[in-house]
């Protein structure tokens, strides 16, 4: 077989299409402690996604690099070269990431990589060395075994592959929006899955019932999902009855640095945090939204969320509030839904929680925020204790800078 274009670039779509099937075996690992779903559904996603998902992974290193470089440099030893060690990089990840997976039950990330020994980047690397082997071995039989073959297939193989990824993604899309665990709950065990999320989409086309009845029967399905998965708590939380009953109030200001608590800046928040305790000696869950406020309700470091995202399981304060008959007072400037989907972890299985506030300036959200609170408070039942969560957008702090300096002459 000549080394042409046409013939480089046919050897790599079966490349990649041999490591489909190679990835799939390596991935077999994720799936140990997979609780498997009798839901019909949950399995052909189960099906699809696992099928469309690693044969992702084999193709996008070729066509992001072998194919654009055997178009421009087709020269066999150079393309061949080049896809064996993309894929045995890609091959390499998949075994460490597995054995990462099976012990911890998260997948492997730059963070977690930093906190190696010295015997674990051996072993990394003695991994390496063997799938880089075995990919510039599987690159020359898939060279021999492209030569004598006839052009047929191909395209019907890469039509299977891309129908399975479009069909998962488009279950999950559907499943997401209300809350279907039995697809959900399968994104936290296969590695570098990202699904397509479209809730809000979805919402805004009235394509998706979010209604009391739904929301409960997704949250049993839940129950039974979690049972499976989570050992949460590790032992049954005991927790006695105070009294005086005591209300509890969380008032979340999204990315307000500590230092922004000025006098000048903010004064009331300032003259506020001057009555209380100041609590400086603590762990940070993450620098994003999604990462703190999980890591502040549920006390567990935030590579748990997708897990409790997919189940859809409250922390142990909320489920002792409801259990305990607490009013719900839950405010949110930008929602309950994205970017930190505490709709499906913090207040799951809570009725009738706010939509999204549209068509606003931030501002006015977070004064709909406060009015609304003032307004539930006055209504609320005074006999009963409440538990209230006021979460506001960011604060125009630069703006308030500005018009500071203007004001002093500086």
């Amino acid at each position: 077989m000549r080394t042409t274009r046409s013939a480089l670039l046919r050897w790599a779509g079966w490349f990649a299409a041999a490591n489909a099937a190679l990835f799939m075996l390596a991935g077999l690992r994720f799936l140990a402690s997979y609780p498997f779903s009798a839901d019909p559904l949950g399995l052909v996603y189960g099906l699809l996604a696992y099928t469309g998902h690693f044969a992702l992974l084999a193709a996008l290193p070729v066509g992001l690099l072998v194919v654009p470089l055997a178009l421009a440099w087709p020269q066999r030893a150079v393309v061949t070269a080049t896809a064996a060690v993309v894929e045995g990089v890609v091959l390499a990840l998949l075994v460490v990431d597995g054995n990462v997976f099976a012990e911890q039950r998260y997948h492997l990330t730059p963070l977690t990589a930093v906190l190696f020994e010295t015997t674990t980047w051996v072993f990394i690397g003695i991994i390496a060395f063997f799938s880089l082997v075995f990919e510039f071995l599987l690159s020359g039989y898939v060279w021999r075994w492209v030569e004598g073959e006839p052009r047929r297939g191909g395209r019907m193989l890469a039509g299977v592959l891309c129908a399975a990824w479009l069909g998962s993604q488009g279950i999950h899309i559907w499943a997401d929006a209300i809350g279907y665990t039995s697809v959900t709950q399968l994104t936290r065990y296969l590695p570098a899955y990202f699904p397509i999320h479209a809730k809000r989409s979805l919402a805004r086309m009235g394509l998706v019932d979010e209604s009391l009845v739904e929301r409960r029967r997704q949250l049993q399905k839940a129950a039974d999902a979690a049972a499976g998965q989570l050992h949460y708590p590790l032992r049954p939380l005991e927790c006695a009855d105070q009294t005086p009953s005591l209300n509890i109030l969380f008032v979340l200001i999204d990315a307000l640095r500590p230092d922004a608590v000025d006098p000048d800046l903010l004064p009331n928040i300032a003259a506020f945090g001057r009555q209380g305790a100041l609590f400086e000696n603590h762990w940070s869950g993450g620098n994003s939204s999604r990462a703190g406020i999980f890591s502040m309700f549920y006390g567990l470091p935030s590579t748990y969320q997708e897990t409790f995202y997919g189940v859809q399981q409250p922390p142990l304060l909320l489920q002792l509030a409801r259990r305990q008959q607490y009013q719900l007072g839950l405010f949110s400037a930008p929602g309950f839904s994205t970017p930190t989907d505490i709709g499906r972890t913090v207040f799951a299985g809570v009725p009738g929680l706010p939509g999204e506030r549209g068509g606003v300036t931030a501002v006015e959200r977070n004064r709909a925020v406060t009015d609304d609170w003032l307004a539930w408070l006055g209504a609320r039942d005074p006999s009963r204790r409440f538990l209230g969560f006021l979460y506001y957008d960011p604060p125009m702090l630069s703006r308030m800078r500005k018009r500071l300096s203007k004001s002093s002459g500086r």
